[in-house]
């Protein structure tokens, strides 16, 4: 995939905020990015992958360049597809979960969006496991995934004309068209939440729960 400036939007913003500087503009633009991917999850990435360490449970998740991870979305390991549970979940099924080990890690949990912990913690070294995140630019980015840009280009410009037409006191205040293009932006994160939640297929996804013993 690849990323497209936010600075391709300016075309879309200038002309309903003429007199905004560039570097306002572009922070306007950045924030309603990050705004979209919070309540949409539309942009998911591969992450770099965790290495198993024998008799080591938790493994911090490195953060994409100029990316930070919302939520941990897909794992895979030896077996295939790993599921996750809460910790809430696995101290209700076993309250020694934390001490057991095992060959092969089966199920992940997420302590934060950067921390994982796996069960059984590995006895050996060397397992590879991939990840997949939704992820949202960082607050330094000047760029997003080329497949949000091209489909909703238009919400995020009007997102960032909302923020901007709202300041008091500037020259392109338009405190009587916040509304209107924050409607446009709403519009644009419910058209993005109905195409994930159909897996860009027109499908619904199930949610699978994975018990352990022990």
């Amino acid at each position: 995939m690849a990323l497209i400036e936010f600075a391709s939007l300016y075309p879309q913003v200038l002309p309903d905020v003429k007199g905004c500087p560039a570097p306002l503009m572009l922070n306007a633009i950045r924030n309603a990015a990050i705004k979209f991917c919070e309540e949409t999850h539309a942009w998911e990435a591969v992450v770099d992958p965790v290495g198993m360490i024998a008799n080591v449970s938790e493994y911090e998740i490195d953060q994409p360049l100029r990316q930070r991870i919302i939520r941990i979305s897909q794992v895979i390991g030896a077996q295939g597809q790993m599921f996750f549970q809460t910790e809430a979940d696995m101290d209700a099924q076993n309250r020694n979960w934390r001490l057991v080990t095992g060959s092969t890690p089966t199920i992940p949990v997420m302590i934060n969006p950067r921390l994982m912990r796996v069960y059984p913690i590995p006895t050996a070294t060397g397992e590879i496991i991939s990840l997949k995140a939704i992820v949202k630019p960082s607050p330094d980015s000047v760029s997003i995934e080329d497949y949000i840009y091209d489909d909703y280009y238009m919400g995020i410009a009007a997102g960032a004309k909302a923020d901007l037409c709202a300041m008091p006191g500037k020259s392109w205040s338009k405190p009587e068209m916040v509304g209107y293009y924050q409607s446009l932006f709403d519009n644009d994160v419910t058209v993005a939440k109905l195409k994930r939640a159909g897996g860009y297929s027109g499908t619904q996804g199930r949610a699978r729960y994975q018990r352990f013993g022990g």
